[in-house]
């Protein structure tokens, strides 16, 4: 399961359970100037967990959040 909301709404809904290979998930959305909150839940339940999150706007080219 991997779940990514910005401003309270989904963007991306990956359900279901993954183990082994990991799993990618694109979306995209226009967002005004200002601050927008983001949510990110996941779960994996085999191997170790990883989410790797990748982001880009204008001046903002492909910043990568990694967590294990």
């Amino acid at each position: 399961m991997a779940k990514f909301y910005i401003d309270g709404k989904a963007l991306i809904d990956q359900n279901g359970e993954f183990s082994g290979a990991p799993v990618e998930a694109n979306g995209s959305v226009f967002l005004r100037a200002g601050l927008h909150p983001f949510t990110v839940t996941y779960m994996q339940n085999a191997d170790e967990a990883l989410l790797d999150l990748t982001y880009a706007g204008p001046g903002l080219h492909n910043k990568r959040q990694t967590q294990q």
